[in-house]
């Protein structure tokens, strides 16, 4: 009963793609003298843009502007305070767009077609089994109808969340922050885990611990270790990369930047001992600190590579 619905490209040929579908998105950490200040500067910012508020409290702000107005509308907000971090991201949601315009089109051709064969009908068993296909259709159109209301939103609007630490909060010395301060390669120091992990310990390794925290060995020594922290002063993981990366390259003979899979984080050597410290910000409270251990060449050449596949599944749930 169902037509096939035109593709993408033929659909361009035709001139039915009128426009690109584009979402652009942001988030920043600014260093500002008041962040109460800086929350309600912004909010006057994206008032005046035609954008609006979409949650805010002290020390944060997220945000939905016009697409057209997405690069003048950050850049007057970075102006705020010191940028410390700033990722843009944009998605072309074209080709979904149109293929659910599509596929709209089909459902509702399919449904007119349903209705008169419903009325042309003249058994009860056989009206029953149009109401039955009309059914599914009916729900096929509601959710497509759905995700087309979402799609034309994100291509009106543009999505920026911006993080304001205060700079009379940051110690004298720049990134050095107390949960760093406690971090230790050998011994298990982030606080208790909160929330739930999706992480798979290598085949090689015991877990130990799943209560307090995650903890997992392996036979010649590797640990592997996730805890969470409270995430303040606010940054992303790229915030707390450099943060990592400040304070540990002036104590290890060697620290570069890893990431690993959603993880980002510092790897240090010190003689043949390596040390990973990487992070996970949930919802902008919580950081995830996720830690690997390995206490000599031994233990990094045989564990090395599990370990790293294994944070690169690393996920919250």
């Amino acid at each position: 009963m169902m037509a096939k619905a035109a593709p993408v490209s033929e659909m361009a040929v035709n001139g039915a793609v009128q426009d690109r579908k584009l979402h652009n998105s942001a988030d920043c950490t600014l260093e500002v003298r008041d962040c109460k200040m800086a929350v309600d500067s912004a909010a006057a910012i994206v008032r005046e843009t035609g954008g609006q508020v979409l949650h805010s409290d002290v020390c944060s702000i997220s945000v939905s502007v016009p697409q057209a107005l997405f690069r003048e509308t950050l850049d007057r907000l970075l102006v705020l305070g010191h940028v410390v971090s700033e990722s843009i991201s944009g998605q072309d949601i074209t080709d979904s767009y149109y293929d659910s315009k599509a596929r709209l089109r089909v459902l509702n051709e399919t449904k007119a077609r349903l209705e008169k064969l419903f009325d042309n009908a003249s058994s009860a068993s056989d009206k029953v089994k149009i109401l039955k296909e009309l059914d599914k259709i009916l729900d096929e159109i509601e959710a497509v109808s759905a995700l087309m209301v979402r799609m034309e939103r994100e291509a009106a609007y543009a999505d920026i969340t911006i993080y304001f630490i205060s700079i009379s909060s940051v110690s004298a010395e720049p990134y050095r922050f107390e949960w760093i301060e406690r971090l230790v390669p050998a011994e298990i120091t982030a606080d208790r885990l909160y929330g739930r992990i999706l992480l798979k310990a290598p085949e090689t390794f015991g877990v130990l611990d799943r209560m307090r925290s995650f903890y997992a060995e392996s036979s010649c020594g590797t640990q592997l270790r996730v805890g969470s922290v409270r995430n303040f002063p606010k940054g992303d993981s790229l915030f707390w990369q450099r943060a990592l990366e400040y304070h540990f390259s002036a104590m290890y003979e060697d620290c570069c930047t890893l990431e690993a899979g959603t993880l980002r984080g510092i790897l240090v050597t010190s003689g043949s001992m390596r040390y990973f410290v990487g992070t996970e910000v949930n919802r902008g409270n919580l950081l995830y600190v996720v830690e690997a251990y390995f206490p000599d060449d031994v233990s990094f050449q045989q564990d090395h590579d599990a370990v790293i596949a294994t944070l690169e599944g690393f996920r919250i749930r």
